[in-house]
Formats: C-alpha cells, sequence, structure tokens
C-alpha cells in the first residue's frame, strides 16, 4: 500500500495593529477588516484600554496598501473606555455587535454604507451621532442613545426596526431616498414634530408609538400604507396634518380614516373629546386605535363594524362605558386590557370570539354574560377582574385562566 503525504501549507490570515486598533489583512484581494481593539495579552475577555476608536481607511503593511472595508462582529465589544468612534466611507459594514456595550462612547461619525442590526446596542450615553452621506441601511435597532438630533443622509433608503427606538431623540430630518419607515423606527422617542418625507409610501406599525411628547405629524399624498398602531400612545397628538390630496387615507375630526372612511386607523390620543361616536362607514377599527386615550370616558361603536381589533381600548384608564353595535363577530386580544373603570359593557350576541387579555384588569366590571354563539374565549381574557361576576355557556371552550383571579364564574345550560 503505498501512502502519500502532502504537506498543506494553511493561509493565515495576518494581523496588524494600528493606534490599538486590530486589522485582519487579506493579502489576495488587499483588503482589511477591523476586528478587535487591543486587549492586554490579546485576549477578548479583557479589558481594552483604548479611548479613541478612528478607524483608517487604508493600511499599509510591507509596502502594499490594504483597503478597511469592514468593522467586524464584536470588534470593539465591551471596550468600555472607549469615548469616541471614527468609521471612514471605506467600510462597507458595521457589522451587528461591532461597538455593544460601550457604555462610555458618547460620540460617534459613520460614513460606512451599511450599519447592521443592533451595531451600537448597549451604547446608552451615546449623544453626538454623525452620519455622512454614502450610508444606505441603518439596520435594527442599530442607533438607540442619548442623541436628541438627527439628520438622515439622502442615500439612506433603509431605515431598520427600532432602529432609534427608546432614544431621546427629540428632532429628526429625513433624507430624500427613504421609502419606508419601518416598525418601531422611532418608537417612545422624544420626537416632538415630525414630517415624513415626500418618497416614503409606507409607515410601518408602531413606527412612533408611545412618542408621547409628539404634537404634530405631517403626511403628504405619496404615503398610502399606515399599518396598525403606527401613531398610538402618543398622547400629546390631538390631529394629523395631512395632504388634501392624498388619495388614500382622510382625516375627520382629528380622527385618521382610509379614504373611503371604512377602516378606523388611529384616534389621536391627545384628542380632548370625553365621548366619541364611530361613523356608520366603519367596518373595521385598526388594532391600538384608541389605545391609552386619558380624556375618554364613552364610546359608541356602530353596527357597521364587525371586527374591533387588538388593543382598541388598550389602557383607557377613564372609560367607563363602551357601548357594541350588534354586528360585531370578533373581540381581539387585549382590547380593554387595563381598563380599570370600564363599569357598563354587554357583549352582544353576534360575537364569536374573545381574544387573550381582552378584559385583564377591569376592576369596574361587576357582571359579564358571555353570549351562547361565543365559541372561545383567551387565555386571560377575564384575569384580575376581582370584582367581576361571569356567566359562560357549558359549551364555550374556555382557556383554562380565561377568569383567573376574576370574582366568580358560573356556566349556564339555556340561552342567556
Amino acid at each position: 500500500m503505498l501512502l502519500s503525504i502532502i504537506s498543506i501549507n494553511l493561509l493565515r490570515a495576518e494581523t496588524i495593529t494600528v493606534d490599538m486598533i486590530v486589522y485582519s489583512l487579506d493579502e489576495n484581494n488587499h483588503t482589511a477588516q477591523v476586528v478587535d481593539a487591543k486587549r492586554g495579552l490579546g485576549l477578548r475577555g479583557e479589558e481594552s484600554a483604548i479611548t479613541e476608536a478612528n478607524i483608517r481607511s487604508s493600511i499599509t503593511y510591507r509596502g502594499a496598501s490594504y483597503r478597511v472595508i469592514s468593522v467586524r462582529r464584536a470588534a470593539f465589544e465591551d471596550c468600555r473606555r472607549l469615548t469616541t468612534a471614527s468609521i471612514p466611507s471605506s467600510v462597507q459594514i458595521i457589522e451587528e455587535g461591532a461597538f455593544r456595550r460601550c457604555y462610555a462612547l458618547t460620540s460617534v461619525t459613520i460614513s460606512a454604507k451599511e450599519i447592521a442590526n443592533d451595531a451600537f446596542e448597549g451604547c446608552t450615553n451615546l449623544q453626538y451621532i454623525t452620519l455622512n452621506e454614502g450610508i444606505v441601511k441603518i439596520g435594527d435597532g442599530a442607533l438607540k442613545g442619548k442623541n436628541t438630533s438627527i439628520t438622515i443622509p439622502n442615500s439612506v433608503t433603509k431605515i431598520g426596526i427600532g432602529a432609534f427606538a427608546s432614544s431621546t431623540l427629540q428632532t429628526v430630518k429625513f433624507g430624500s431616498d427613504i421609502k419606508r419607515i419601518e416598525r418601531s423606527a422611532f418608537a417612545s422617542t422624544a420626537l416632538r414634530e415630525v414630517v415624513i418625507p415626500q418618497n416614503v409610501t409606507s409607515i410601518g406599525g408602531s413606527a412612533f408609538s408611545g412618542c408621547k411628547k409628539l404634537t404634530k405629524i405631517t403626511i403628504h399624498n405619496k404615503v398610502k400604507e399606515i399599518e396598525d398602531a403606527a401613531f398610538s400612545n402618543c398622547t400629546s397628538l390631538q390631529t394629523f396634518d395631512l395632504a388634501n390630496d392624498n388619495p388614500y387615507f382622510t382625516v375627520v375630526d382629528g380622527v385618521l380614516f382610509n379614504k373611503d372612511k371604512t377602516i378606523l386607523i388611529q384616534y389621536p390620543s391627545g384628542k380632548k373629546n370625553t365621548s366619541y361616536i364611530i361613523p356608520s362607514s366603519v367596518k373595521k377599527i385598526a388594532a391600538y386605535a384608541f389605545e391609552n386615550i386619558p380624556n375618554l370616558h364613552s364610546i359608541q361603536i356602530s353596527n357597521s363594524v364587525t371586527e374591533i381589533g387588538d388593543g382598541n381600548f388598550n389602557e383607557c384608564r377613564n372609560l367607563e362605558k363602551i357601548q357594541i353595535g350588534n354586528h360585531v363577530q370578533k373581540i381581539g386580544g387585549y382590547v380593554c386590557q387595563r381598563c380599570f373603570n370600564l363599569a357598563d359593557f354587554t357583549i352582544p350576541n353576534s360575537v364569536i370570539e374573545i381574544g387573550e387579555h381582552a378584559f385583564e384588569y377591569c376592576e369596574g366590571l361587576i357582571e359579564i354574560v358571555i353570549p351562547r354563539n361565543v365559541q372561545t374565549v383567551g387565555r386571560f381574557a377575564f384575569s384580575s377582574c376581582r370584582s367581576l361576576t361571569i356567566k359562560v355557556h357549558r359549551q364555550t371552550h374556555c382557556h383554562w385562566d380565561a377568569f383567573a383571579y376574576s370574582e366568580s364564574v358560573e356556566f349556564y345550560d339555556t340561552e342567556e
């Protein structure tokens, strides 16, 4: 038997350290990637002493030039002394978690083409963010921090899910090439006024939800899609500034509808009215359309409505009365969760489904009769209604914890 031993010379990437930044060199393509910040003995678990990360656009090594094209995943992760960073336009991508948990980082200037998801996750003291032209994509959850203003370059075409969510952002100036604002992109920020860019055609769900200081939102005539809860829980918002020639939506008495008024999309949380009657043209109430309306005490839902979406009256803590028409077939999940003062509510015979957590913590309810036609009652649907007596037909399928922590449950066999 002939035994052949072939010696294979494995290729190993060269590395070079410049200003405490470790670059990995690709000698075949003459490119470089930032892979680490110098840490003591070189162990990733050790804390780096680096305070400034001025990434080079190119590196010269042994007489050859290497173009820096990326900041690799976790390259600066847990560099807790790092205060400033600058990323040049040669960089194609700042990878996921590249600067994760750099708690002391306060200032960053970015010219890279793409900022990946969660690139600056946990940089809770990031106050100054400069985004230069050339950036195309801002990833999901990429830039959460303490910055109060941001200018999105014209080159940006996508802002990811939750990109700036839960930050202290007060003002935003959008670039011209953005087509869609993704889900939760600016949710729970301190924005005060927003002008949707002219080229945007779609606004994602919860895009501006929970922006409690938002007083004005301007929507132009090209926007043709507004997803559920895009402007929910904005407790300072009293109306929508919608272009008169928008062919897809309309505003009536401050309330946002689709053009033919068959879908009620959003009732502004800051509206001062204490009562509201839903127009007879409406067939559907979008999810979270009335979430956290502090001034609303009573609402009347017309017979034309067949579906009450998820979270419709969630956390309407002063809501006392809901009158539902007799054509509603579905009561969605979380519909009246934490409506602590709701006392006057009757489920019509048309209802066949009650979603999970629908009336959880409705402590003002005394008695509810669930009609025979109801086929399912979701989990925790009437949980923690401590004064509530519930009557439900024996054949109705109820989740085992649908009535947890409520006063009492009575089962009936005859029609009620």
